[in-house]
């Protein structure tokens, strides 16, 4: 999948239809949305997105003098009505966004700090324009902010601290009310190091869990803990193997039990995914190794959800091979698989999914290897950009033991919380049409070589921009049927009735659809390969 931008003018807050089609009566659309007034390497960097009333609201940082703070404001549809970018004089990252109400947000966000500022923390609530309504930051100054939990009488902010003379991590854990004043807060040490990653409510007041990293005889290890409404620990337990597990998210299901997800890194890293009781203990583990390469490098990315149907739901993005969406059954065992694949360097990695009451989910995300422009798409319900995209992808799952084992916590002297003041201002911001190319939308070579030496072994189109119907066909020189398919990442391999075609040149045919001004536009084309042994 590729996204190629156009050159538009800097004019106000305007934005074009990037791409549009109907699926069951729905308006599906992708868009990817760039400041103009910035240079390519230094745009929007789009990191968490929520669901408004009446559209939706995407944070993340703009990056021109410094790396400031952002919030784009977009209709239900994507297109953008206003863009603000937020200073407080530090490297404002914005990296998580919570809805609360009429359009109302409040935003975490951390400074990653260098060798001569050290980290820093804060987080900000703004009205439905944008406004500042009050902002916090965290000192000392060595404090990330991982997740935001709305409660019934407040908000649950979850992070660590960092000593950078110990290389300790600590939980830090603060309770505020919706005027951003501290209700309490808690610092939890454990041997070696502790962090956090994510965390879940436990309906009715029972207090929260926690998922984050240890580590134990020099691995990573996932730990979860579960603590009260006010903050104290119930139980804190390692979960780990012979290798490094390193915990991206948690979600937890109806019937009180907790999912969570995350990576194995390596030549090859794998993805895996956790069921646990109550009470924190495994009841299976599946690591997954799609037929594809993937790795993850930034433990701010994917997402995990449970579908309205039970099933689990997570995107796992894989730089630089783009990222992938799978949808599971709570026995771990795999229902579909999408992937975003890597083309001509411009891979698409979701970073966040939210649910939409019909099913569909909104995405945001990544359209190039610097991941400098943010992309806004809704998904259908097994995670397809409208079925243009992502064909069905198959995934491998293997069993994944992991031991489970108490890790005690301890209390930590807490840290202070002090208002900051910040600077706003307006940007311009427009959307970049999502394909144009002249005249055809794919490439495609004229010779292959399927000698299985992983070079030119297949042979097919390789598409530029969003199709929403495909057929591709080879002839052989009688006309005779040689190769038929409608998944467009499927190649022909040479081999006709399990036999290997000889060397010969062969006809192709190309049958697809794409979509302008809102319609579908079919296309027919033909030309001619020629198959080397």
């Amino acid at each position: 999948m590729k996204w190629i931008p156009t050159t538009l003018p800097a004019v106000p807050l305007i934005a074009c239809i990037a791409f549009s089609v109907k699926l069951n009566a729905q308006d599906y659309f992708a868009r990817s949305i760039a400041s103009p007034d910035v240079p390519p390497l230094q745009a929007l960097f789009g990191k968490d997105l929520e669901v408004l009333p009446d559209g939706y609201s995407l944070v993340g940082w703009r990056a021109t003098d410094n790396f400031n703070g952002m919030v784009i404001n977009t209709d239900p549809q994507g297109m953008p009505r206003w863009a603000r970018e937020y200073d407080a004089g530090y490297q404002e990252w914005f990296n998580l966004a919570l809805h609360t109400g009429s359009g109302e947000l409040i935003i975490g966000w951390n400074d990653p700090g260098d060798t001569i500022q050290p980290k820093r923390a804060g987080y900000v609530k703004l009205d439905a324009n944008g406004n500042v309504l009050w902002s916090n930051t965290i000192t000392p100054a060595t404090a990330v902010i991982r997740k935001i939990l709305p409660l019934g009488d407040g908000y649950l902010l979850v992070g660590e601290t960092f000593n950078s003379a110990s290389s300790q991590h600590k939980i830090m854990l603060v309770k505020f009310d919706g005027s951003g004043a501290t209700l309490w807060q808690r610092i939890w040490d454990a041997p070696n190091h502790i962090t956090a990653t994510a965390a879940v409510e436990i309906p009715a007041g029972g207090g929260f869990y926690v998922l984050g990293q240890t580590r134990h005889l020099n691995s990573e290890d996932a730990w979860i803990g579960r603590f009260t409404a006010d903050g104290l620990p119930v139980f804190s337990k390692r979960l780990g193997s012979l290798v490094d597990e390193e915990p991206n998210n948690l979600a937890l299901l109806s019937d009180g039990r907790l999912v969570m997800n995350g990576w194995i890194p390596g030549a090859n890293d794998i993805a895996w995914l956790t069921l646990l009781d109550d009470e924190g203990n495994p009841q299976w583990s599946n690591i997954y190794q799609p037929t594809f390469v993937i790795y993850k490098y930034v433990d701010e990315y994917g997402d995990l959800h449970i579908t309205p149907a039970g099933d689990i739901f997570f995107v796992n993005p894989s730089s630089p091979q783009g990222s992938f969406i799978v949808r599971a059954s709570t026995t771990g065992v795999v229902k579909s698989v999408r992937f975003y694949p890597d083309t001509h360097d411009d891979p698409t990695k979701w970073h966040r999914l939210d649910p939409l009451p019909d099913g569909s989910w909104a995405a945001i995300g990544s359209l190039d290897v610097f991941e400098k422009t943010v992309c806004l798409a809704q998904l259908d319900s097994l995670g397809g950009l409208a079925g243009c995209c992502s064909p069905l992808q198959e995934i491998k799952s293997f069993a994944h033991a992991l031991v489970s084992a108490n890790l005690p916590l301890t209390a930590a002297p807490e840290v202070q919380i002090s208002a900051l003041p910040f600077t706003v201002h307006s940007f311009t911001v427009q959307d970049r049409l999502v394909c144009a190319p002249p005249p055809d939308p794919y490439t495609i070579g004229n010779a292959f070589t399927p000698n299985d030496d992983q070079t030119n072994d297949t042979f097919q189109p390789d598409f530029l921009c969003p199709v929403t119907a495909y057929k591709f066909q080879v002839f052989n020189r009688w006309g005779l049927l040689v190769f038929e398919t409608r998944e467009i990442l499927k190649g022909w391999d040479g081999r006709f009735g399990g036999s290997e075609a000889p060397s010969d040149t062969y006809v192709w045919v190309l049958h697809y659809e794409l979509i302008e001004n809102g319609a579908r536009v079919p296309a027919l084309r033909k030309g001619n390969v020629t198959l080397l042994r």
